[in-house]
């Protein structure tokens, strides 16, 4: 498969600039559902809640380039985003490095 797409790389330069997976947030519980029984267990890591992470007060964002794309075919063009960064991407980014 062609794992380097461009969701890929913007995703991955999310990590470089200190962005976290946002289904990581503390507060992710009252926006989703993990459905921990369907998670492989090396990849449990990429779904436990961090409260390291500052939302900055942003609001969950389900279009973030950071989201995992939800499986459930009803949610794929809702949650997670393949084109680029969202609007709040680019708030965080903005928050974090103080533009």
């Amino acid at each position: 498969p062609n794992c380097m797409n461009r969701q890929t790389i913007l995703h991955e330069i999310g990590h470089a600039i200190g962005f976290y997976h946002e289904h990581k947030r503390p507060d992710r519980d009252q926006y989703i559902t993990v459905l921990e029984e369907n998670i492989k267990d090396n990849k449990r890591y990429n779904f436990e809640k961090s409260n390291e992470i500052d939302t900055y007060g942003l609001p969950y964002d389900y279009t973030s380039i950071m989201h995992y794309k939800e499986n459930d075919p009803y949610f794929q063009n809702i949650i997670g985003n393949t084109q680029g960064l969202s609007n709040y991407d680019i708030q965080l980014a903005n928050l974090m490095y103080n533009c």
